[in-house]
């Protein structure tokens, strides 16, 4: 799940889902031994918020990030993910899909940062030059920066 979004470890999952955080573990394998959802046919947020809205627990998409965050580092179960969706792995091979899903997102923010910051170098540079020509030139009144 690339996201963007930081969600809290297990230990600071609000009250409501640390009462559904098994449940909703459950569900995905159960789902997974169904064949209702697969690496082909993983269930996207919007999903599980809507199912889990009509048995009357209100979540939604960070509190489904939350939930996956706390399975996959506090209680290390296999709940793989990829642009479409979630579900429950039963190979390493779909967790490796779900490594490179993740390190992708992770790479594009990187990069997002990195050009990011080059153009606010750039700017600051060009700001720089800009008002040391008109200084130089001696048009202070000229607008612009």
């Amino acid at each position: 799940m690339p996201t963007g979004f930081a969600t809290p470890s297990g230990k600071e999952l609000p009250e409501k889902l640390k009462a559904l955080v098994d449940r909703f573990a459950a569900d995905l394998k159960d789902a997974r031994g169904g064949g209702r959802v697969t690496p082909e046919k993983p269930i996207c947020s919007r999903r599980l918020i809507e199912a889990y809205g009509k048995k009357g627990h209100e979540i939604n998409g960070p509190d489904v990030r939350a939930m996956v965050s706390h399975l996959r580092v506090e209680k290390q179960m296999p709940i793989a993910s990829s642009s479409k969706g979630y579900f429950w792995a039963d190979t390493p091979g779909e967790l490796a899909g779900t490594l490179e899903h993740l390190e992708d997102g992770r790479g594009g923010i990187s990069e997002d940062i990195a050009a990011i910051k080059k153009v606010c170098e750039r700017m600051t540079t060009q700001g720089e030059l800009f008002a040391k020509l008109k200084s130089e030139l001696g048009l202070e009144e000229i607008k612009g920066n």
